[in-house]
């Protein structure tokens, strides 16, 4: 039973502290998200074609990781730098 109660207020706590963030600063580290993975899947390929180098990249599954996770690390230091 105090486990459940101690959860709840966890939950709660968490909730409540992710209130205190500003929606102009969530808005802005979603627009960075969204920007770099702009960057990763349109921009550096084609600057990659406009160099004439061989098509030929890292596999799928690489770029994927490397977009996302340095998307998400431009978007949580925007949100630790805005807010």
């Amino acid at each position: 039973m105090t486990n459940q109660i101690h959860n709840a207020e966890a939950a709660s706590s968490i909730t409540e502290e992710v209130k205190l963030i500003p929606r102009w600063s969530i808005a802005a580290a979603s627009l960075v998200f969204v920007f770099m993975q702009y960057l990763y899947w349109v921009i550096l390929p084609a600057y990659r074609l406009s160099l004439h180098m061989r098509p030929v990249g890292a596999p799928l599954g690489v770029r994927f990781y490397f977009a996302l996770s340095w998307s998400t690390l431009a978007a949580l230091y925007v949100l630790m730098v805005v807010t």
